[in-house]
């Protein structure tokens, strides 16, 4: 049970990423990868990729969108994803530009979460101002200096 779970956490494709820029191939003949459970739309995405621009440029291009993993979620590539296969722009670089457009817009939309922090449980005293009230009554000829 405990080496099926330290497996798990070993084999994290996510961790994998960088090495498909150089080996392209270990996308096929690694177990990492093969036995990564992605949505339906990635495998569509890889076979169009395939089918229009052959086996290794295809295989290039599908690493490109694959990398996008590792800066954002799933659901988000997923997303980029679907709408760039309903428009018909089956392009890696399209895609990156609408997954980081999606960060964007949802950066600005949902608001910041507060990291569960009450503010109500910090005590901040009232600084004690009355050192200022001394320069305020100094004379125009006196210069103490505190």
């Amino acid at each position: 049970m405990v080496a099926a779970t330290l497996r798990q956490a070993l084999c994290d494709p996510l961790h994998y990423l960088a090495v498909l820029g150089r080996r392209p191939a270990a996308l096929d003949h690694s177990d990492v990868f093969r036995s990564w459970q992605l949505p339906a739309c990635f495998a569509e995405l890889r076979e169009l990729f395939e089918k229009r621009q052959g086996p290794f440029a295809g295989a290039r291009q599908y690493i490109r969108v694959l990398q996008l993993l590792a800066e954002h979620p799933v659901k988000r590539v997923q997303k980029a994803v679907e709408f760039c296969m309903a428009n018909s722009t089956i392009n890696a670089q399209i895609i990156i530009n609408k997954a980081n457009r999606l960060a964007q817009k949802q950066q600005y939309i949902e608001p910041p979460e507060p990291n569960n922090i009450r503010f109500s449980q910090f005590k901040v005293p009232k600084p004690d101002l009355s050192k200022f009230d001394q320069y305020l009554t100094l004379n125009q000829g006196e210069a103490n200096y505190v």
